[in-house]
């Protein structure tokens, strides 16, 4: 039995923080304690939030499949952008359009290092 890298905690932490925000953030809004309106990508977030947490469990478990996963969240996280200017007519940026570029370039450097543990037969 091999061990995990240490990258790979890192980033399951990481994967495991931001969904707990996300869900923590949408929890406190769905009973009112944030006076915010829950737009029309709610639900697909919710989805695009699932699937970074795959992708993290997955990476976790040492899965192959854990590639495919962070490179459609990814894709996923790009087309919501897309959809939710197209729907509202602008893009809104939570941390601002350098913490959106940050998390797209954390996103990307995820990707890479799952293709290197891939590409090494550590993930199964």
């Amino acid at each position: 039995m091999q061990t995990r890298p240490v990258l790979v905690w890192v980033i399951f932490i990481y994967t495991l923080i931001a969904v707990g925000f996300f869900l923590f953030g949408s929890i406190l809004t769905l009973i009112g304690a944030i006076p915010v309106k829950l737009g029309p990508l709610f639900l697909p977030t919710l989805l695009i939030e699932a699937v970074h947490l795959a992708a993290g469990i997955s990476l976790f478990m040492l899965r192959k499949i854990a590639v495919a996963l962070f490179i459609t969240y990814f894709a996923l996280i790009i087309l919501s952008l897309a959809l939710q200017f197209i729907v509202t007519g602008s893009a809104a940026f939570g941390g601002g359009l350098l913490g959106v570029m940050l998390a797209w370039i954390i996103v990307i450097a995820i990707i890479l290092y799952a293709l290197s543990l891939e590409k090494n037969g550590i993930l199964q």
